[in-house]
């Protein structure tokens, strides 16, 4: 008697959820070897106002991992949106924490918005910026994380001058308010003597801007 063969795995008996949970595990695991540079940052930034230099390539991914590492703390973030627009910023933060996270944009200059999503304009207008930041710390006066996604974008549309005005009167502020403030500047589009004035309003400074994206390495 022949013996039959045994039956084709079926394609239903592949279990897609068990998959796409290894796949996210996997992409992870390769996210956080690949940004843990800026752990150095996170892990010291509380009070501080910390200036982070980066590549181009690497402010997304920075920006997620900072992002999510202060909200698994549970702080209140408050994220000025310079270079990146509210929805990919919103993608970037797990649907229980939403709440927690207010985003200044400058990006869109869209004049719909949302409890957390607060329009203030072109990033021309520091005023506008100012008084939108204000009036998130009236509503939450608890300790936040201010990050400004890239403060060479607010170079570009500004002169050094009102640029320090703004610089001064907001670190203040944020000292005052014993807040955390983190700018992000991409290195290779910022003038020398801009980040110059940066660096003199930033009591912590990091430059990460030289590491290639293949070859970073899990910190230790």
């Amino acid at each position: 008697m022949l013996e039959q063969s045994p039956p084709l795995l079926s394609v239903k008996t592949i279990n897609i959820s068990q998959i796409q949970k290894l796949f996210i595990k996997q992409r992870k695991k390769y996210f956080m070897q690949n940004v843990s540079y800026i752990k150095e940052a996170v892990a010291n930034a509380s009070q501080n106002i910390s200036l982070i230099l980066l590549n181009q390539k690497q402010i997304k991914d920075a920006l997620n991992f900072v992002i999510n590492n202060f909200l698994a703390q549970q702080k209140t973030m408050v994220i000025v949106a310079l270079s990146m627009s509210p929805t990919d910023i919103i993608q970037m933060i797990p649907q229980n924490n939403k709440k927690n996270v207010y985003i200044v944009d400058c990006f869109s200059q869209q004049a719909t918005a949302t409890d957390n999503i607060i329009n203030a304009g072109s990033p021309s207008d520091l005023t506008n910026i100012q008084v939108v930041l204000d009036l998130i710390e009236k509503k939450n006066n608890k300790n936040k994380i201010i990050i400004f996604d890239s403060i060479s974008v607010l170079a570009v549309y500004n002169n050094n001058e009102n640029l320090g005005r703004f610089l001064h009167l907001f670190t203040n502020k944020m000292l005052l308010h014993e807040n955390t403030t983190l700018f992000f500047a991409s290195k290779d589009a910022i003038e020398e003597d801009t980040l110059k004035m940066a660096k003199e309003f930033s009591s912590k400074v990091y430059d990460y801007s030289g590491l290639a994206i293949s070859s970073i390495e899990e910190a230790k």
